[in-house]
């Protein structure tokens, strides 16, 4: 299996246990790092998640794997 790059705003929230809304929130304020790909999709990169909650390479690919 291949590691994801990048995660979904819906996988982002299901991940960290919060809902949808309050996730793109979270995109839109600036509190999680994302990518804009085109004018509404919004992409989150996996490392800077891992990064930023001190998970070492490669843990959200098994966090997600597990689900």
């Amino acid at each position: 299996m291949s590691e994801k790059l990048v995660l979904s705003v819906t996988e982002y929230a299901k991940l960290m246990n919060i809902g949808r809304d309050a996730a793109y929130t979270a995109v839109r304020n600036g509190d999680v790092p994302s990518v804009r790909v085109g004018n509404k999709i919004f992409r989150i990169p996996v490392a800077a998640v891992e990064q930023q909650l001190g998970l070492e390479p490669g843990k959200i690919d098994r966090m997600l794997a597990e689900s």
